[in-house]
């Protein structure tokens, strides 16, 4: 979901555009992006990455990486039988 948003962003932006791609002549060697347009994105995932938002679940505010992290722990404590169930974190 946090992936998705950058990109979403940048296309609708045309922060990214069709140019700032490259497909090899090679079969399988697939689509690149750009040095500059990687730049950027990395650039905005990192600026998403780092904003805070209230968990729904724990109701604390954390970064994107701290609600991925919760997430995980969630995940770890239902396989260990230490919590009943798993609760999604939700975007609206």
């Amino acid at each position: 979901m946090v992936v998705d948003a950058v990109v979403w962003k940048l296309v609708i932006s045309r922060r990214i555009k069709p140019a700032d791609f490259s497909v090899g002549k090679k079969y399988g060697s697939g689509c690149l992006l750009g040095e500059s347009a990687k730049n950027l994105f990395i650039r905005e995932l990192e600026k998403k990455l780092n904003s805070t938002r209230q968990h729904p679940v724990s109701s604390t505010k954390m970064d994107y990486r701290r609600c991925m992290e919760y997430q995980v722990l969630q995940i770890a404590r239902v396989i260990q039988g230490r919590q009943e169930r798993y609760q999604p974190l939700l975007l609206k």
